[in-house]
């Protein structure tokens, strides 16, 4: 497995919606609501930017799985350069051994040597992986609470 920084392009892109079809099948909660229509002009306007970080994860150049995080200063602490996870995702059948904790350390260590401070995941509760993210480190500082107002 290769994993490795990338820039979003239109070729990416094209990579990507397949996975992105298969994360959305997998974790959206109000898919009656939420049709999977991602902006990709604002994800190429945010990397031209430089406020977008993609590490992606290939098998013998096959795309399975991406990081996707905003980094940006923050709008209360403005000294604080911060990444925010936009998604993270690993197809199925590639999640097993050490490979997402190789993606997320990678991550980790590319964001650091671009001078992020802090950076923050989102876990959503059906899918729960926090004993992962413990296990690098990382601390429970919030929770996010949803609900439809179309219900």
């Amino acid at each position: 497995m290769k994993i490795q920084e990338e820039i979003i392009t239109w070729d990416l892109i094209e990579e990507i919606k397949p996975l992105l079809q298969e994360h959305y099948e997998e974790i959206c909660e109000y898919k009656d609501i939420m049709k999977l229509n991602p902006d990709y002009n604002k994800y190429l306007e945010l990397q031209k930017l430089g406020m977008l970080h993609t590490v992606t994860v290939r098998d013998e150049g096959k795309l399975i799985g991406y990081a996707i995080t905003f980094t940006i200063k923050s709008l209360h602490y403005q000294d604080c350069l911060m990444g925010l996870n936009d998604i993270l995702f690993i197809s199925k059948p590639y999640r097993n051994g050490s490979l997402a904790i190789r993606l997320l350390k990678y991550v980790e260590d590319a964001l650091k040597n671009k001078g992020v401070q802090i950076l923050h995941y989102h876990i959503k509760i059906k899918h729960d992986h926090a004993q992962l993210f413990e296990k690098l480190g990382y601390v429970c500082i919030e929770k996010l609470y949803g609900r439809s107002l179309w219900q």
